[in-house]
C-alpha cells in the first residue's frame, strides 16, 4: 500500500495492490462471519450493512476471475 496523500476532509487517497484488495475485502468478509451482528457495530464502530457495502466495492475493483 502507498499513501498517495493523507488524510484530508475526512478522505485519504491510497494505492493497494489487487492482492491487498484482495486481502481486505477478505478480512471483512471473515469479519462479518465472525462477530455477531448486535455487536458488529460496537466493536468495528459500523454497521453491518456498511462493511458488506465496502467489501462489494473492494471487490468490484478486482478483474473478473
Amino acid at each position: 500500500m502507498e499513501t498517495v496523500s493523507a488524510i484530508d476532509n475526512d478522505v485519504a487517497v491510497v494505492r493497494l495492490t489487487t492482492r491487498e484488495i484482495v486481502l481486505i475485502a477478505n478480512a471483512l468478509n471473515e469479519v462479518r462471519e465472525a462477530v455477531g451482528e448486535w455487536e458488529f457495530a460496537t466493536r468495528l464502530g459500523v454497521a453491518p450493512a456498511e462493511a458488506e457495502a465496502l467489501r462489494r466495492q473492494l471487490r468490484a475493483l478486482l478483474p473478473p476471475r
